[in-house]
């Protein structure tokens, strides 16, 4: 409560998920800690730097030590602060930016582009990587076709409702229990804008993953001509700093680990070496399945069949 040296919050955005005036458990770890010191060190100036602030309103709820809200000022609350700059709209933001700016608060810069050189190098894709785009583009024609008829399932579009539309569907069995038609218990999908709306997220779903997969193909096509690049400004005595957007790794990653223990009678590879497979198998089930298709020496003595597939 002593310390009176500057703290600086570096990459502040990180913090714009705290919820002030509300429980802990509606803001994040990050949101707390953050808005924690700054209550803990009352004497200490605060810093906040970013290059992303915040998007809305409510992400300002970190920033205490504007002094809009709180004691002394015209809003006991950020909530109040919240509501008055919200129901004005982009006006209000403006000017409550341009208040904090004349005062001294906020200060907006930008690195100087003095002196630098800007080259957009286009490089051709190579017989290989013609092939696999072309290959890769016919897959996903025969993929939309196979999710048109997937879209149209009406058992489908239930079963996401159930899922993915919690509230509709908690709505919808409102109305069953008050003795009111209700398709919580029926395939029967009447309602056309419900539907609509069903329909526009698996269509979401299909575009999003298209552009993700194409995006990483683009990617991964620029990869050699960006290390011949590299290498060039390496040899001439320069220093190279390589920027990827998106890799699409962290997502994919997220995923498979999500999976691997929702999924039934699944096995891990762990290797391959001349012609052997290295597995790995968790699950008691599908363990003993095996065994039960196992010489001693480990070789078939019949077919045997996990996930669906034959080994």
């Amino acid at each position: 409560g002593k310390a009176t040296g500057l703290i600086c919050f570096d990459e502040v955005h990180k913090a714009k998920n705290l919820v002030p005036d509300k429980d802990e458990k509606a803001s994040t770890k990050t949101g707390l800690y953050v808005d924690r010191l700054q209550q803990f060190c009352p004497n200490a100036p605060v810093l906040y730097v970013s290059a992303t602030a915040a998007t809305e309103v409510q992400h300002l709820g970190y920033m205490s030590r504007l002094g809009v809200w709180g004691k002394g000022t015209a809003f006991d609350t950020f909530r109040d602060f919240q509501k008055a700059i919200e129901s004005n709209g982009v006006a209000a933001m403006e000017m409550f930016a341009m208040n904090m700016k004349a005062i001294g608060a906020m200060s907006c810069r930008a690195l100087a582009y003095v002196g630098t050189e800007f080259d957009l190098q286009q490089n051709g894709m190579t017989e290989e990587q013609y092939r696999d785009y072309d290959a890769a583009a016919r897959f996903w024609q025969k993929l939309l076709n196979m999710f048109r008829k997937f879209v149209h399932s009406k058992d489908l579009k239930v079963s996401y409702r159930k899922h993915f539309f919690k509230k509709l569907w908690k709505k919808e069995e409102a109305k069953g229990n008050e003795g009111r038609p209700s398709r919580a218990n029926s395939k029967d999908l009447a309602d056309e804008e419900d539907e609509d709306m069903v329909t526009k997220r698996l269509w979401q779903f299909y575009w999003g993953a298209q552009q993700r997969f194409f995006k990483a193909v683009c990617n991964s096509a620029k990869v050699p001509a960006a290390c011949v690049a590299a290498q060039d400004a390496v040899d001439r005595g320069e220093q190279v700093v390589i920027s990827i957007w998106a890799t699409g790794e962290a997502r994919s990653r997220a995923k498979m680990d999500k999976l691997k223990e929702a999924t039934a009678g699944r096995i891990t590879v762990e290797s391959v070496s001349d012609g052997t497979t290295e597995v790995k198998i968790k699950e008691k089930a599908t363990l003993t399945s095996v065994h039960s298709c196992l010489y001693a020496n480990l070789a078939l003595k019949s077919k045997l069949s996990v996930g669906g597939k034959q080994v």
